[in-house]
């Protein structure tokens, strides 16, 4: 049989390709290169094509490795043309103080003194290696940078402050305006540049303090010579503090040849006028431009906020490049772009095709006016192809959204266009059929581009999250949990003078303590009962009685439904202390929670079908233990306010799925004795070929009455089902096992909801 390594490279790739689905598993891939010479000089270059570096997971000797390698063999370093790095940063207040320095050989010293003069910053040699003695991983991750001649992608987690990457930039601008050729990043492409999560410097509190993905800022700092790399066309920049811009990109007056550029914000990051058209004004002619801004980190519209019309005034330099266009004001509730003006005319932006912004910005405050000054078929460039306007966080209805798109098509300006995307926005059904005939797609609703992003990701929405964030967020939520971890859990710290995350950071993984045999019932002394507002489906309240320990409002996943019914119930009357102690104490059923619905005048048939539309809306607790297994223990826990899920399958002990009990009194007050169960949607089971079996023949519904538990008065000589106590905690006891672990562990962990 033929070696498919030694088939050409245009028909091995693809196999590869197909093998691995396009996804490369470095491992496996280093194992079958030792498989013989041609594996290895067939998968070489896809092993080092691209390489990721996280420093919350991987050490510095990881780091030092990579990069000794990379200097001593010049063939590997140009395979590399991708870096995927992170976490990098230099807390010497995390270092242990019992960590001695390194000791470094003499022959890597070489090496690597070789590498700095190379950079052209051998002034900063002495400090360098002086800092690597101390595991300083930031001087080894800007002399990797260096070191890559065939470079064209970097995503970056970069630290606050990195002198020497700095340095060894400003070194590269500097003979970029000599006019030397230059050989150092010079095919650099595309840079995505994140800050990096830092390390507490004092003990806290709460989790409240910690620093937060979504808060960590982008400075320009350290960074901004990259903005003048000759070869750089794509630039994001997320959660950049804007302050200073100007000050900063004023140092050089070389012009970029960036053709797309992306801006997100950072939180509480002032956007002013000076300090945009410093960033648009680098760029020679821009082909794309997105700008995402946090006007709500501000209590109320200052003199340095950028204004739309500031806005469209920097961003003329480009109407004969701009191709796409994507601005989004995020003012939250507070609507304060509404008083930041609106554009000018977009008309001169000839090449404009696609467009993405809030009508607010476009037209001004009174654009949903029927007298509103400005239209949008006036504002429009002629050869757009597509519209995309973003409304609020909730979906509302605007007849003056619909005249605005019936004037523009109707004006036949627009002869291009053939898509309209209205998020948070819904039309009539005029304007669809207006659509259509002009040959336009409508689409109304919200965009699922993000899906992909871990929840913890807040900033899930418009220009926010733009498609790079998806491939590297995760590593900046390692950052996140680092500082989680050295806070609150310095002893799970995994390395020696590092603070790396555990090789198994996973809830499911965590085993401080053998929960699966710990006696719930022995706590009891310290649980506490909790009342639980919740939000149903239809927008009404209900609550969740339960118990956890005192410093804890995380509910059990398993739960049970009891609807109140009778026309003059209300959750006054019912004393749920009461209730809970009826149906749990006998049997220690503390590992339950109850979901209270006071559904006023509805019989068992609306019951059933209010129970199936609420499951509907929060879904399976399996889904909820699925993502506690997957979560990192060191996650931010969940505030308060995520709704717990509700149990799809009741039929461990019976022959129907979904079980409810109902209390049909005015009130309950400890002196009601009785629920009615009622189980509906029967497990069908194949029975005998030749004759029924009992489960074919049972009924859609089965309603009972039952005892409360056995000391009420009506259970002597009862003769129906067991008491409603035992019956709970029977069903409950084949999940006990399974639950009871995960709901303890993230107690511990302080969750305060699932996730």
């Amino acid at each position: 049989m033929v070696n498919i390594a030694q088939l050409p490279p245009e028909l091995f790739c693809p196999v590869l390709d197909l093998a691995f689905e396009n996804q490369s598993d470095i491992q496996l891939l280093c194992r079958l290169s030792l498989l013989s010479r041609q594996w290895y000089e067939a998968l070489v270059p896809r092993i080092y094509a691209e390489w990721t570096y996280n420093g919350a997971r991987q050490s510095f000797r990881s780091l030092w490795n990579f990069l000794r390698t990379i200097l001593s063999d010049t063939r590997l370093a140009a395979l590399v043309h991708s870096l995927h790095i992170g976490n990098w940063g230099y807390y010497p207040h995390a270092r242990s103080g019992e960590c001695e320095e390194l000791n470094l050989p003499r022959d890597e010293i070489t090496i690597f003194r070789e590498a700095i003069s190379r950079a052209g910053i051998k002034h900063l040699e002495s400090s360098i290696i002086k800092d690597i003695r101390k595991r300083d991983r930031r001087p080894l991750m800007a002399l990797l940078l260096t070191c890559l001649p065939n470079l064209t992608r970097i995503h970056a987690h970069i630290p606050q402050s990195d002198p020497v990457l700095s340095g060894a930039l400003r070194q590269i601008l500097d003979c970029q305006s000599d006019d030397n050729p230059p050989a150092l990043l010079s095919k650099l492409s595309e840079l995505y540049v994140l800050g990096e999560v830092g390390i507490p410097t004092c003990d806290l509190m709460n989790y409240d303090l910690l620093p937060r993905a979504d808060q960590t800022l982008l400075h320009l700092n350290d960074l901004w010579p990259a903005l003048h790399l000759t070869g750089l066309q794509t630039l994001s920049l997320f959660g950049l503090d804007t302050a200073n811009a100007a000050l900063r990109l004023g140092a050089s007056p070389a012009l970029s040849r960036l053709k797309h550029l992306s801006i997100i914000s950072g939180f509480n990051s002032s956007c002013t006028y000076s300090d945009l058209r410093a960033l648009l004004t680098l760029p020679e002619a821009l082909i794309s431009f997105s700008l995402y801004v946090q006007d709500h980190a501000f209590g109320s519209i200052g003199g340095d906020m950028i204004s739309n019309a500031g806005l469209w005034k920097v961003l003329r330099k480009h109407q004969n490049s701009l191709e796409y266009l994507d601005i989004y004001r995020d003012a939250e509730h507070t609507r304060l772009y509404m008083s930041q003006g609106h554009f000018g005319l977009l008309r001169p932006f000839t090449r404009l095709k696609r467009l993405c912004i809030q009508p607010e910005v476009l037209l001004g405050s009174f654009w949903d006016r029927p007298n509103a000054p400005y239209r949008l078929k006036d504002r429009l460039p002629c050869n757009l192809q597509s519209l995309t306007l973003y409304g609020g966080k909730m979906f509302f209805h605007t007849s003056s959204m619909s005249v605005h798109i019936q004037e523009a098509l109707g004006s036949g300006i627009f002869p291009f266009l053939i898509l309209i995307e209205l998020e948070g926005f819904y039309v009539d059904s005029d304007v669809s059929e207006v659509c259509r005939e002009n040959g336009v797609s409508l689409s109304m609703g919200r965009s699922c581009q993000h899906k992909a992003l871990s929840r913890d990701c807040q900033l899930r929405k418009e220009g926010s999250c733009p498609p790079f964030l998806q491939k590297t967020y995760h590593m900046r939520m390692d950052g996140q949990r680092r500082a989680v971890m050295f806070a609150f859990f310095p002893m799970e710290c995994r390395g020696r003078g590092e603070i790396l995350l555990p090789l198994d950071d996973s809830m499911d993984a965590y085993e401080e303590m053998d929960t699966e045999d710990e006696d719930l019932d022995q706590c009891t002394g310290d649980l506490k009962l909790r009342m639980l507002d919740l939000w149903v489906h239809n927008g009404g309240t209900a609550y969740m009685v339960f118990q956890n320990f005192g410093h804890s409002s995380l509910p059990p996943l398993f739960s049970f439904a009891i609807y109140f019914t009778h026309v003059l119930v209300s959750r006054e009357r019912v004393d749920h202390r009461a209730l809970y102690h009826a149906l749990c104490d006998s049997y220690r059923n503390y590992d339950v929670r109850f979901d209270l619905y006071f559904v006023p005048g509805i019989g068992d048939e609306g019951c059933i079908a209010h129970y199936r539309q609420e499951g509907r809306f929060r879904g399976d607790y399996k889904k909820q233990l699925q993502a506690y297994k997957e979560s990192s223990r060191y996650d931010v826990s969940p505030g308060v306010g995520f709704l717990p899920s509700m149990v799809h399958d009741y039929s461990d002990t019976g022959f129907y799925r979904g079980l409810l009990f109902i209390c049909p009194e005015p009130e309950w007050n400890g002196n009601q004795e009785t629920l009615w169960s009622v189980q509906f949607d029967p497990v069908r089971q194949a029975g005998d070929s030749t004759e029924s079996s009992d489960e074919e023949n049972i009924p859609l519904h089965c309603i009972q009455r039952h005892p409360i538990n056995d000391r009420s008065r009506r259970y002597e000589g009862y003769d129906g089902e067991c008491p409603i106590d035992r019956w709970i905690s029977d069903i409950a006891s084949w999940h006990r096992e399974e639950l009871r672990g995960p709901w303890l562990k993230a107690t511990r962990r302080g969750w305060q909801s699932w996730r």
